[in-house]
């Protein structure tokens, strides 16, 4: 839903008043229209069954204020209502709008997609429009209580939001060979090709607390409207078709609807949203057009979270006789999300034909009977007002003016100065004297079936004086410098400064200020004073010298061995600098811009740290740390440094925070998985045997293959599908066979020969399963190497985890029956819930599961274990 307030539009009202009698038909003329301000005259004064015919040729004018609801083309509206030929709700005979030449037609234009208004605004039944192009608004074509209006030939583009909008009591209408292209330019979450009726958010039916544009709620029944022989896209940014909620016996037929374009804006995903009722979709062509935004081709969704009643939404949709060309396999043609009834789809055509079709919701059959709503329409609302706004003079005062409705309302201003009465359709205003010396503002509130504000401005009473510099702040950069800030006053002021920078001199009409050059970093501030009948101040501030100072390290952290070492660190400075260390087993010196390291051996068992301090026109420290003497028998752990997985079909997403790594290897949907370890310590004599330890949590039955990154310029912070390093040929690769235990790859020779550095590694997976393994995010069972680690400390970091016996099977798996089948069990049969507690055990091999809830287990047999999800 969209909650935007247009500034200007072609706008065209048909209203309703009683004490007006409707023209008859054999008064119907055929205008002619050649430019701009014979098209506004034409609009404001067609009678039902006019032609208003429009030569060749574009029609461009520039942004207005808009009001609700009389007629303009982009203009101001300064005749009063009595002056419009007719008001009326329907007739027989529609009034046209077209072009003189369909083969060349008439285009209607804003100024620019990008400013606010509408191209052209229907606000009354029975209308045609018909061969035109509307292009350059915010919104292209909008019908608001127009119903038995036809709309054929026209081709509306470049356009900022929705191209073409049915709402507010708008029913029983036909779009009809229309083409709407390049829309959504401004918002693209709001982009819609065709919208039929309105959030529930902003209905009048509703509780009130939002409202839509120009403070006006909209009538929710948008009923029997057709769609048919047009093509949406390509360039649409949000969804080329939305049907909201509380919308009846809607037809979408023959139609061609594009994939380009689509953004994933605002949830838009899908080529088409169904949120009412009693939906027909049918012998259209939808084309995905390689756009991988796209989820669903078609979406039902229900909006009862929203607070919509069930009879308003997402029931007895029917979707047949439609083909979808899908190149994404996953992209189903249908999808009904939870809270969805009776949705129907049959006899549709999937290219190509493997991939997915709809979900469970969806009933893939002819129901019998296509049931159609009632259609009840409601009453239609209407209100106008003769004027937007009323300057009022000085002294006290009074107005009346008549608006035109058929509706209740009620009359009210926001200001104690003034205040309105009414009797019938006739609205009172009377003002007091305005003596606060000063213009003020107030506003006559109209509360109705739609609620209108009219803005009030009062020009002040005679004062005795008036001083009013053109600007209250003044800014000057560092160096000197001078300023002229004209003054309006009736009478004679002085000016005083409050700083010895400034110098502050009274002209005639003005005042000059001067400010001395800042040797200082800091922003100063002074104030200018002008005294006369009134006091008046001018800010004046001036921005300080800048720092051109800066000190850089190379790096910020380093970790040694236990063994003496050192390491260079550079520094970058166009000042000198110092470097102290806080612990006595670290020293330092510096040669030009380098700062060298060294650290003495450690012979404790624990590792220790410290920190240098590089003192210059800035401060900045390096960390130190430094491992511990390793113990007989014992080895090194290196934990991960940084580790994150990246995406194919996302290649911008950043994935750098997540709990797990992902491998899997699809067609455009490869995900690869990115690990960095800090070898700086180690040298390639110190490293007897490397193994890198990971920990699958989920998936099973797939190979994956081990890479070293040809850099590890990369921040898990920062890695993407498009910026990951490169990869040669595999070092290594391992089966899979079951999640839920730790892995040991051998990767001895590679780490010797990265040893003394950053080394990355990289691991793709299969098509078979999605891999996920424990990122160091995730806390436990990171990924680590594990160096010189004995036989038995390797089997104690593996916690003596047996491989489970092929013969050992459970079945079905996931499992929803009753009872769990086993086979090759030895002796009885566990099963565990994941805190380790024993829910069941059996020594037969049919084992009743009713009683547990659903969620993962743990099934043991002797040394031997399976997961089973229970649903």
């Amino acid at each position: 839903m969209k909650f935007r307030f247009d500034r200007w539009s072609f706008i065209v009202a048909c209203l309703t008043f009683f004490t007006i009698t409707l023209c008859n038909t054999s008064n119907a003329e055929h205008i002619q229209v050649n430019n701009a301000q014979q098209l506004v005259n034409a609009l404001k004064n067609a009678n039902t069954g006019d032609v208003i015919i429009l030569a060749s040729g574009t029609y461009l004018t520039s942004p207005t204020t808009y009001y609700y609801p009389l007629a303009g083309y982009y203009e101001p509206l300064e005749g009063d209502i009595a002056g419009r030929t007719a008001y009326f709700r329907g007739s027989q005979d529609n009034i046209t709008i077209r072009s003189a030449d369909p083969a060349q037609p008439a285009i209607l234009s804003g100024n620019n997609w990008n400013e606010e208004g509408y191209v052209l605004h229907i606000t009354g039944n029975n209308w045609t429009i018909q061969d035109l192009k509307l292009t350059n608004g915010a919104k292209g074509l909008i019908l608001d209580n127009a119903s038995n209006t036809l709309v054929r030939n026209v081709e509306i583009y470049n356009i900022g939001q929705e191209g073409l909008h049915i709402r507010d009591h708008s029913h029983d209408c036909v779009v009809d060979n229309v083409h709407i292209h390049d829309v959504g330019k401004k918002n693209d979450g709001f982009g819609e090709g065709i919208y039929i009726g309105s959030d529930n958010s902003v209905w009048y039916e509703g509780d009130g607390t939002d409202t839509g544009e120009k403070g006006k709620r909209y009538r929710r029944a948008c009923h029997n409207n057709w769609i048919k022989n047009s093509t949406f896209g390509p360039n649409i940014s949000a969804e080329p078709v939305e049907i909201k909620e509380g919308s009846e016996n809607t037809i979408v037929e023959n139609c061609i609807i594009r994939g380009s374009g689509i953004s994933g804006a605002n949830f838009a995903d899908s080529h088409l949203d169904i949120k009412g009722t009693f939906t027909q979709i049918r012998y259209n062509h939808f084309y995905q057009d390689g756009n991988y935004t796209i989820d669903q081709s078609i979406m039902v969704v229900p909006r009862q979270n929203a607070g919509v009643e069930q009879q308003y939404t997402a029931h007895d949709n029917y979707i047949y006789g439609n083909t979808f060309d899908l190149n994404d396999d996953g992209v189903e043609m249908v999808v009904a999300n939870s809270g969805s009834e009776a949705i129907f789809a049959w006899n549709n055509t999937r290219i190509p034909a493997s991939g997915a079709t709809y979900n469970s919701r969806v009933e893939n059959y002819h129901p019998g009977t296509l049931k159609t709503g009632t259609g009840a329409k409601g009453s239609s609302c209407h209100l106008a007002v003769p004027e937007k706004s009323y300057q009022l003079d000085g002294g006290a005062g009074s107005l009346s003016f008549e608006i035109i409705t058929e509706e209740s309302f009620s009359v009210g201003t926001n200001q104690n100065w003034v205040s309105a009465s009414r009797s019938g359709n006739i609205i009172t205003l009377t003002y007091q004297a305005n003596t606060s010396g000063g213009e003020r503002a107030g506003e006559i509130q109209i509360n109705g079936c739609l609620d209108i504000e009219i803005a009030l401005t009062q020009s002040t009473g005679e004062a005795p004086c008036s001083l009013k510099p053109e600007s209250s702040t003044l800014s000057f950069t560092a160096i000197s410098g001078t300023a002229t800030i004209l003054v309006e006053s009736s009478e004679n002021f002085t000016v005083s400064d409050d700083q010895s920078w400034i110098t502050a001199t009274q002209q005639a009409g003005a005042v000059e200020i001067s400010v001395l050059e800042n040797n200082n970093a800091g922003t100063r501030s002074g104030t200018v004073t002008l005294s006369g009948c009134e006091t008046k101040t001018i800010t004046v501030s001036q921005s300080g010298i800048e720092n051109s100072c800066s000190l850089v390290l190379s790096k910020n952290t380093h970790h040694f061995s236990d063994q003496a070492g050192s390491v260079t660190v550079q520094v970058t400075s166009n000042e000198s600098f110092t470097a102290s260390a806080d612990q006595s087993w670290i020293s330092t010196s510096i040669s030009g811009n380098d700062l060298i390291v060294s650290v003495s051996p450690n012979e404790q068992s624990s590792s220790r740290s410290g920190t240098i301090t590089v003192n210059g026109c800035e401060q900045q420290t390096l960390q130190i740390t430094q491992a511990g003497k390793p113990t007989t028998g014992s080895g090194v752990v290196i934990e991960v440094a940084e580790d994150a997985y990246v995406r194919e079909d996302k290649p911008t997403n950043n994935y750098g925070t997540a709990t797990s790594l992902r491998a899997e290897q699809l067609p455009a949907e490869d995900q690869e998985i990115f690990l960095k370890f800090d070898l700086s310590a180690y040298a390639s004599t110190d490293i007897s045997l490397a193994n890198l330890r990971l920990y699958p949590y989920s998936g099973s039955g797939a190979t994956n293959k081990l890479y070293i990154a040809n850099n590890s310029a990369w921040s898990e912070q920062s890695i993407n599908w498009n910026n990951k390093p490169d990869f040669g040929s595999a070092i290594k690769s391992w089966y899979v066979d079951n999640d839920d235990q730790f892995f040991y790859i051998d990767i001895t020779s590679t780490i010797k020969q990265y040893a003394g550095q950053d080394i990355t590694l990289v691991i793709t997976g299969a098509a078979q399963d999605d891999i996920r393994y424990r990122s160091k995010e995730a806390g436990v069972n990171i990924p680590m190497l594990l160096l010189n680690n004995p036989p038995e400390d390797f089997n104690q970091l593996r916690k003596e985890i047996s491989p489970v016996p092929a013969a050992f099977r459970i079945f079905p798996n996931p499992n929803r029956t009753r009872y769990l089948k086993v086979e090759g069990g030895q002796g009885e049969i566990r099963i565990y819930n994941l805190q380790g507690v024993l829910v069941n055990s059996a020594h037969q091999s049919v084992i009743d599961i009713s009683s547990l809830p659903a969620g993962v287990y743990i099934v043991q047999s002797g040394r031997a274990t399976k997961k089973f999800i229970r649903q």
